[in-house]
């Protein structure tokens, strides 16, 4: 009889194990809206990525587009405010929309792009098989009241590394009137910058992280930078010149100073066991991993005048790579180079070059780990400003045009860092 108590107790307790297991899971399937809802363990429940959210599911007689399997880059033709679409092997360009403003991000799975219409429009849709027509509007960044006209700008689109949260900075107008060129150095009367955040899967607001300190005088939005870490839970940003780069926890807001020290253009690999960052005082880029520091490149001078400047490194997203943009002054180049960081030795390939009265813009990784989308900005030409998209292979070393008068390139790789 005992053995028969020990036997049904043992029992009773596997039962409620089992039972717990697939309540957890039945509890994750329907607060993330999951596709199928089967028992699993709790290890193959944290492997479960494949969500659909209740904005992107299809509705009856709904049109709906067929995007294809293959991963795309994005980019807005300048002047316009065309977004096209590419394949990532650079075929199948299409218009995907138009009245696009200044940005657009695409997410680290590839499977969705954000950008911003009209006054604060934040629009996401899913460009992976097939999706509704159609984008939906996630949210008003500002909804203006009864009467009044906001013009609404952002500069930084980023997702987080795990495609569920979009961070961006932007700014309203309250007088639509109000002279903020550039060319002027005139700030607006009324205007409210800030870094905010939108979830996917609660998208019925904008949260505000961060509210920039108030600029005076001067128009400097090239001195705002934002990014995210890799955990996903804290975006890290600069809030002006020579001010310290600091991080904000984006569920209990608290900011923290990042560094110090005279640092930046900070990339982390995906698994952030790895940072790289470009050292200001010693003009050098440092491989960082647990403490210890490796130089990847760095500036040489001659007659006390730099010879080159490497900046702006940035992880493949394997984390086999590191790739970087060097000023090299002796040869009148710009170029993109290559450090492979799985040799002890870092050795370096170079990848492309172009002159350098040419305005370089920093590569992208593809999610292959094989290819770089960079800019250039060829201020000669005739037609005036213009930025020329290639894809160039670190294979064959063979770069090809992609698209020309362009702005703003939208990749799938991470923006797990910051100035990149």
């Amino acid at each position: 009889m005992k053995e028969y108590h020990q036997g049904f107790t043992h029992l009773i307790l596997l039962l409620i194990v089992l039972l717990g297991s697939i309540a957890s899971l039945l509890y994750f399937s329907w607060k993330n809206n999951l596709l199928k809802i089967t028992p699993q363990s709790q290890d193959e429940v944290k492997e479960i990525s494949e969500v659909i959210y209740e904005w992107e599911k299809v509705k009856p007689n709904e049109k709906t587009k067929d995007f294809g399997s293959k991963n795309k880059l994005g980019y807005i033709k300048l002047g316009k405010g065309e977004l096209w679409l590419v394949n990532e092997d650079g075929t199948g360009e299409f218009l995907f929309q138009n009245g696009v403003s200044a940005s657009a991000a695409i997410s680290p799975n590839g499977k969705y792009i954000a950008f911003l219409k009209g006054e604060g429009e934040l629009m996401v849709q899913k460009i992976k098989g097939v999706s509704p027509s159609q984008p939906t509007k996630l949210t008003n960044i500002f909804q203006p009241k009864k009467g009044e006209t906001k013009g609404v700008g952002t500069s930084i689109f980023a997702w987080s590394p795990d495609s569920i949260k979009i961070a961006f900075d932007a700014a309203f107008y309250p007088q639509p009137d109000a002279d903020y060129s550039p060319k002027e150095h005139i700030t607006p009367t009324g205007v409210s910058e800030g870094i905010y955040y939108v979830d996917l899967i609660n998208p019925e607001e904008a949260i505000i992280l961060y509210k920039y300190k108030e600029r005076i005088e001067t128009y400097e939005i090239e001195e705002r930078l934002m990014g995210w870490k890799p955990n996903s839970k804290e975006v890290i940003f600069r809030d002006g010149y020579n001010a310290p780069d600091k991080t904000v926890n984006i569920t209990t807001k608290e900011i923290k100073v990042f560094r110090t020290d005279k640092t930046g253009q900070y990339n982390w690999n995906n698994s952030g066991g790895k940072l790289v960052y470009f050292d200001y005082d010693a003009n050098k880029i440092i491989l960082e991993e647990k403490g210890a520091q490796n130089i990847l490149a760095e500036s040489a001078t001659k007659d006390g005048k730099p010879m080159n400047l490497p900046q702006r490194p940035q992880f493949s997203p394997d984390g086999k790579y590191v790739i970087y943009h060097n000023s090299n002054y002796t040869e009148g180049n710009e170029e993109l180079w290559l450090v492979d960081i799985t040799k002890s030795n870092f050795p370096k390939i170079l990848i492309t070059k172009t002159d350098l009265n040419k305005t370089w813009h920093s590569g992208y990784w593809l999610s292959d780990s094989k290819t770089i989308l960079y800019g250039i900005d060829d201020t000669n030409v005739t037609k005036g400003f213009n930025i020329d998209l290639y894809l160039v292979s670190i294979e064959n070393k063979i770069p090809h045009m992609i698209a020309e008068g362009s702005y703003k390139p939208a990749t799938s790789t991470s923006n797990t860092g910051l100035d990149n």
